[in-house]
């Protein structure tokens, strides 16, 4: 598995997640250690929020729309997202 490290957030247009209506202005994103340490989010990129471990994925206006039920299943097929999401649960003290 290769080094990672979290991005330095970027602002965006405001936004909410389409799980717990939480505020988004600000995205993040796990990157390759030796990559840039800014990440904006494009169309299609997947969302995670780090408030309730929802995952969306940003559309063409740089909204965050829930996942399809397919687009949810490919997304949870890898174990870094279950992780992930497990992450944000254990921090927040919400049952897994």
């Amino acid at each position: 598995m290769r080094p990672l490290k979290l991005a330095d957030a970027e602002n965006m247009l405001p936004g909410h997640c389409p799980h717990c209506g939480t505020d988004v202005d600000q995205a993040s994103g796990v990157v390759d250690k030796n990559a840039r340490n800014t990440l904006k989010p494009k169309p299609g990129d997947i969302s995670l929020c780090i408030t309730c471990a929802g995952l969306g994925r940003y559309t063409e206006t740089l909204t965050i729309r829930k996942l399809t039920d397919i687009e949810l299943a490919d997304c949870m097929a890898d174990p870094r997202v279950g992780r992930a999401r497990q992450a944000i649960m254990m921090m927040r003290g919400k049952p897994q």
